[in-house]
């Protein structure tokens, strides 16, 4: 588990990805950076998660992500987080469904 206060960054827009995260309780805020604009994209709670994206393409991660109360989460590295995928064919299905609604 990893516990983060408000305004903590979990990821940043254009890094390469090596976490899957979990909420299992608080709220984070997804944010993109364009031409020196921040615009907030969506606000995450318990039972959401983020950074496959970047974990399933290789891609840079896409967006920010900052806790925006106390948050704690569950995270997997990036061969934990293969191993999953590799086992649980509805678990992977899940996601790449949930990467292309969010890509939409």
């Amino acid at each position: 588990l990893e516990q983060f206060k408000p305004g903590d960054t979990l990821m940043r827009q254009g890094e390469s990805g090596d976490r899957f995260y979990l909420i299992r309780s608080g709220e984070a805020e997804v944010s993109v950076e364009h031409d020196g604009r921040v615009r907030s994209l969506a606000t995450l709670d318990e039972g959401k998660y983020f950074g496959e994206r970047a974990l399933l393409t290789g891609e840079p991660r896409n967006a920010t992500v900052r806790a925006k109360t106390e948050l704690e989460t569950c995270s997997l590295g990036k061969d934990e987080f293969r191993q999953v995928v590799d086992v649980s064919p509805t678990f992977g299905e899940e996601l790449r469904r949930a990467l292309f609604e969010r890509q939409a």
